[in-house]
């Protein structure tokens, strides 16, 4: 038996062999002394094609590299970068070969011409202008006309009917030095799925025969299967420069009536110092402007390309609309897009400008020229610039759908750019894909737009009520402060908690999980008997294809509170200081939000190393300490806020004790003179119990002199603050096991 099985493996070994050798001999049939004859024949026909580029408002071409499409493999592969070209003071180079008197036909260029200041030609170490004068309909090639002659250059000879085995003699740079290379060439057949076919070149430049025939040129990956890419380029169906010139004016028009500039206005953001539990670093979590751009989908309808997560859009309060002519228009929020990172907004009067979306397959466009726009919205400005690109690439992606890729220079670019048909029809537009869950973690926000084809967007803006996400919507301030809730507090793993609660093994030796600290009292936990020492793993949710991993780590820190320190903090540093207790929010009850309210989800924990799961449903917490009702007193300089229940639970004080908790101290009012600082408790005024902000209001409202018991954690003291009938402000403090008196101001 095994003697049979090792004669197969030499067989197949001894098989694999011929096919490899015969291969080679098929692609190898012209000595090396011939190749260099057919190279030498064409040396007077090729050139360098030189574009100096230049910096424009302070921006880099394209802001990355400069890219050339490799026909081998269909990419476009990235060079020196345009910044490294202009501080080197030297061009970018790519091959041309003569086509005619003053002809020549070159790969197009990838960069944008408000960077390239000119244009040259050169051959045997002299340079002359040129300029483009069409463009291949099918490829991404352009042909190009000198300005004068360039002496000793003679133009390629075509003979597409010459027979015989073909090479390709491909003109470029390496190693300093431009040279040709000379490979055998042959075409192979593709057919797709939807009944397309085409060749596909071995490799690129001047295909020739033996005898030195030129037969074509082949400078990009796809070619017709027929007989169709021989002869001379200047025969191939062409777009001339005065045509695509035009095409862009047009497109420049319809973009400049269809996308928007749009001003988004939020609510600033609720203040408060509970960031040592918990950081988010999305620049728009902080915001109260958003600039952005819009598409104007029909005359009312406007689809605004924004990202938006639920914590953000909760504090939306104005959408302004700015068309190209005219006054602002106001809008409505309609819906965010649940699967999309933008919402729809209905415009309060009519606008002219509608963009039609294409509905044609998206590997239509495959090598067609379109028209781009590239929208930016800087200040109050929307500024544009217009240009062409190609397909020449998809991308499979969510759900399988087809994203297209063009021949930009940066990922900035394609991030902010819109593709147009010939038509004026919307081939793509920068749209980002939303998670079924968002949640914030790390230090980073991670904005993936991605070009996106149009023709998805159809179906789903024909249908807004099943693509909308109800949970992200605008909300009143009180709302846009609630939390979902599990009812326990969590502290993170890690490697060595992982191994002590032998969870090692189902948390990535400590990176996801989260140990249960503290389970609420009557809280859905407790009630699903969640118990001190649980591991909780990770959550199955209706609806998301793949578990939610509870991962703590990312912007969670706690440290010591320095209450030993506490009276040598200056005032100005009191909005500083972050709160002693963990905070409510953070990434996991953040997520259970973003979530939605009301969905049902798996809870999957462990404990004595087995693990177990419990249903829930996402529900809203008790207040917490960011949503409690709070009264700020002009008078003193304070503001305090109920007691919620992580902060009782800090505090180890229960719901029959009273006070209220000082959130705010303005320096150099009479509560900071009188040393209140931020986190004490205040449990009477006047000797009467304080049971919340509105008794405090009441309490504080018209007193000319007032006592108030302070409490910090276990030690207290009795603060005095009175105006005199002068208006002179008096504050003393006194210490309840002392009666020593400290009188400031």
């Amino acid at each position: 038996m095994r003697s049979k099985l090792l004669m197969l493996v030499l067989a197949l070994f001894v098989c694999g062999s011929v096919f490899a050798a015969e291969g080679m001999d098929e692609q190898d049939k012209f000595t090396l002394a011939e190749k260099v004859e057919l190279a030498k024949s064409i040396s007077d026909s090729v050139v360098q094609v030189r574009y100096y580029l230049k910096t424009d408002k302070g921006e880099q071409p394209e802001g990355a590299s400069v890219q050339r499409y490799c026909p081998n493999c269909g990419s476009y592969h990235s060079y020196s970068t345009g910044s490294e070209l202009i501080k080197e003071e030297r061009p970018f180079e790519a091959a041309g070969y003569a086509i005619g008197d003053n002809k020549f036909v070159a790969q197009e260029l990838t960069i944008h011409p408000r960077f390239v200041e000119d244009v040259k030609i050169a051959f045997n170490g002299k340079e002359v202008d040129a300029e483009v004068s069409a463009y291949a309909k099918d490829c991404g090639v352009m042909m190009l006309e000198a300005e004068e002659e360039l002496a000793g250059v003679k133009p390629l000879e075509f003979n597409p009917d010459a027979e015989g085995d073909l090479v390709a003699v491909e003109y470029d740079k390496a190693n300093a030095q431009w040279g040709m290379t000379v490979k055998g060439f042959s075409i192979s057949a593709s057919v797709k799925e939807d009944g397309l076919t085409c060749g596909v070149g071995s490799a690129s430049g001047v295909i020739m025969n033996r005898q030195g025939d030129a037969v074509g040129i082949c400078l990009s990956m796809e070619m017709p299967l027929d007989d169709g890419w021989k002869g001379s380029p200047a025969d191939w169906e062409l777009v001339p420069a005065g045509e695509m010139d035009a095409m862009e004016d047009k497109i420049e028009q319809i973009a400049d009536g269809g996308l928007l500039r749009v001003k988004l206005n939020l609510r600033s953001p609720r203040k408060n110092q509970s960031s040592m539990g918990y950081y988010s670093s999305n620049d728009d979590e902080e915001k109260t402007e958003i600039d952005t751009c819009g598409v104007l989908v029909n005359a009312k309808k406007l689809l605004v390309l924004k990202k938006l997560k639920p914590k953000v859009t909760a504090r939306l309060e104005k959408i302004t609309v700015y068309p190209a002519d005219g006054e602002p228009v106001t809008a409505e929020f309609s819906g965010t897009l649940k699967d999309y990172g933008a919402f729809v907004a209905e415009l309060s009067e009519e606008l002219e400008g509608e963009v039609e979306l294409s509905q044609a397959s998206v590997f239509d466009y495959r090598n067609k020229p379109l028209i781009y726009a590239l929208v930016r919205v800087q200040g109050d400005s929307k500024v544009s610039y217009y240009g062409h690109k190609r397909i020449a690439q998809f991308q499979e992606g969510w759900k399988s759908q087809i994203y297209p890729q063009v021949s930009s220079g940066s990922y900035d670019e394609e991030g902010k750019m819109f593709l147009f048909d010939s038509a004026g029809r919307l081939v793509s537009m920068p749209i980002a894909r939303r998670e079924k869950v968002e949640s914030d973690r790390g230090y980073f926000y991670d904005d993936d737009t991605l070009m996106t084809y149009s023709g998805y967007l159809n179906p789903v803006l024909a249908d807004l009520a099943s693509n909308v996400d109800h949970s992200n919507v605008p909300l009143t301030e009180e709302e846009e402060n609630r939390l979902a809730w599990i009812g326990v507090e969590l502290q993170p793993l890690n490697q060595e908690l992982a191994r002590v609660n032998n969870v090692s093994d189902m948390t990535k030796d400590g990176e996801n999980g989260a140990l249960v600290s503290y389970v609420y009292p009557n809280s859905p936990a407790a009630k699903k008997g969640i118990e001190l020492g649980d591991v909780l793993i990770r959550l199955h949710i209706e609806g998301v294809p793949q578990p939610m991993e509870v991962d703590l780590s990312s912007g969670y820190f706690m440290e010591s509170f320095p209450w030993d320190q506490y009276d040598m903090i200056p005032g100005e540093y009191f909005d500083r200081i972050p709160t002693p207790w963990p905070n409510a929010e953070n990434t996991f009850t953040r997520a259970l939000t973003n979530v939605g309210f009301g969905k049902e989800y798996t809870a999957e924990f462990a404990r004595d190393g087995e693990t177990f799961t419990k249903e829930f449903e996402v529900t809203q917490s008790p207040a917490h300490y960011g949503s409690a009702k709070k009264f700020k007193s002009e008078d003193l300089g304070m503001t305090v806020r109920n007691l919620t229940y992580e902060v009782q639970r800090y505090f180890q004080r229960t719901d029959d004790d009273p006070g209220v908790i000082v959130s705010k101290i303005e320096p150099g009012e009479k509560a900071a003179v009188a040393g209140i600082r931020p986190y004490e408790i205040i449990t009477h005024v006047n000797d009467k119990p304080v049971s919340d902000v509105e008794a405090f209001e009441n309490l504080v409202k018209n007193g000319e002199e007032m006592r108030f018991a302070v409490k910090r954690m276990t030690k207290g003291r009795v603060v005095k603050i009175k105006t005199d009938a002068g208006g002179d402000e008096t504050a003393e403090a006194e210490n309840e096991e002392s009666d020593e008196t400290v009188t400031a101001g």
